[in-house]
């Protein structure tokens, strides 16, 4: 370099001093900007996006109530007796045609054994009489013993027939007395109940309760009225029944008595001891139905729910023994609001959870028209399918789709919010800045929300990290270090 002219030579070191230079000002201009992005970065809010797409959209209600069976049956004996048989207790399952009750049979037992000894006796002379060939004397003398003790028969049936009829009379009304007080009592509870309610005194459960056992025994009493009425009828037609036979037995007699010097005695005689066969044979028929009425089977498929006697108690006509309820159908009955009711048909779909966790599809089967004047709220009574795993009195949660849309424009619940104008979403631009734009929605859900108008599918709506933005303002994406250009 020394060799160098001194022009050249400064020409040189003055190169080298602007490339220095040069060099030194593009580092610095790095670092300052980098310094300047990071610092700028730190203070841009980051967002999560959530793309605007379609699904299907579900409304729905839910509510609680208790399964109930809508048929309820009182078992309770036509003829009084002592409970021999009682095996059955609450929850026990029933089956149509099993046997629920036996009462003691020997008084009845003995009745129809007295009564065949009858007809057999009355069939013998029938066909004694058909066989015997005899004189006419001699016919008529044996049909005038044979019609003497056919009246002895009926006036014995005739005085046997006025006993039973008063004292199945005497304990109908007795029955009735105990049912008229029990009303009685359940009346005088229930206005002291509603007393103490219209003083916020007691729950209105207590109300529903003393309402319930008012109802039971307005129930009772019914029952005992029409076993009364049943009695009397019952006795009222056995005695005439046993008069009526009397009466044919002395007619029958004093025909015989009239026929002494006739030939055609013979023949009367005949048609006399027929007549007392058809009787003895209808005696028996009605004495067979009392002693079948000992026994006691269950007239549908269900569960026993109530036991009120036991083995070695008396049981009466019309007093409830057992009390079944049918599985066959159930349903829920549960309170919902006006709005709601107002978008309830037949057709809305119900889905019902039981207590065991059983999950089934119902339909609603009545929706009340009146609403409750306590609650405000209208009854919709719900019919689960045949076979469901429910029993009365469990508890059950319904579900109620109220509105459905199908492949729905949608965006999530946390992607909305409210500016004072009515609900607004965020989107960003190409540049990383919000632009809030107002949409209408149509059905919303506890996750999601129909667009109905404002944005198309595909587009990004900012989801988390939104609820502070305003229009125009520059954002970042969660975990992105830049903001988006």
């Amino acid at each position: 370099m020394a060799s160098l002219p001194f022009k050249k030579r400064w020409a040189l070191g003055l190169f080298l001093v602007l490339l220095a230079l040069l060099v030194g000002w593009r580092l610095w201009d790095r670092l300052a900007a980098s310094g300047r992005g990071a610092a700028r970065t730190r203070g841009i809010p980051a967002v999560a996006l959530a793309e605007v797409s379609r699904r299907d959209l579900e409304e729905t209600f839910q509510t609680v109530g208790t399964i109930e069976s809508p048929q309820k049956v009182e078992i309770s004996p036509k003829v009084s007796g002592r409970i021999e048989e009682l095996e059955l207790h609450p929850g026990d399952r029933v089956r149509k045609g099993d046997l629920l009750v036996r009462l003691d049979r020997a008084e009845l037992q003995q009745a129809v054994d007295e009564r065949l000894a009858r007809l057999a006796e009355a069939r013998a002379r029938l066909a004694q009489a058909r066989l015997t060939q005899g004189p006419a004397d001699a016919l008529v003398a044996s049909a005038l013993r044979q019609q003497e003790a056919a009246v002895a028969t009926a006036e014995a049936d005739l005085q046997q027939a006025r006993q039973t009829s008063q004292a199945s009379v005497a304990a109908a009304a007795a029955e009735l007395d105990n049912a008229q007080a029990e009303v009685d009592n359940a009346l005088v509870r229930l206005e002291r109940v509603e007393a103490l309610y219209r003083q916020a005194f007691t729950a209105a459960q207590d109300v529903d309760d003393a309402r319930t056992r008012a109802a039971v025994a307005r129930g009772h009493l019914r029952a005992a009225q029409e076993a009364l009425r049943s009695a009397r009828a019952r006795g009222t037609a056995d005695v005439a029944a046993a008069e009526a036979r009397l009466k044919q037995a002395r007619a029958a007699l004093e025909h015989a008595r009239a026929s002494t010097a006739e030939k055609s005695a013979y023949v009367q005689n005949l048609s006399a001891l027929e007549a007392v066969v058809e009787a003895a044979q209808a005696s028996l028929d009605s004495a067979r139905s009392r002693l079948a009425d000992t026994e006691l089977y269950s007239p549908l498929d269900g569960f026993v729910t109530s036991r009120t006697l036991d083995p070695g108690a008396l049981a009466q006509p019309g007093s409830a023994i057992l009390t079944l309820q049918s599985t066959r159908e159930l349903w829920v009955t549960v309170p919902v609001p006006a709005e709601v009711r107002q978008r309830l048909d037949a057709r809305t779909p119900v889905e019902v959870e039981v207590e065991e966790g059983g999950r089934v599809q119902a339909r609603i089967l009545r929706i009340n028209a009146a609403a409750d004047p306590e609650s405000r709220q209208f009854e919709v009574r719900v019919l689960l399918p045949e076979g469901a795993p429910a029993r009365p009195g469990m508890f059950a949660r319904v579900s109620l789709q109220v509105a459905r849309a199908e492949q729905a424009l949608t965006i999530p619940r946390s992607a909305l919010r409210d500016m004072g104008e009515g609900p607004r979403v965020g989107l960003v631009d190409s540049q990383g800045r919000v632009q809030l734009k107002s949409v209408r929605l149509g059905l919303t859900t506890p996750e999601h929300a129909q667009v109905l108008e404002g944005l198309q599918e595909g587009q990004k709506v900012v989801t988390l990290g939104g609820s502070q933005l305003e229009d125009g303002q520059e954002v970042r994406l969660e975990g992105a270090g830049n903001p988006r250009r």
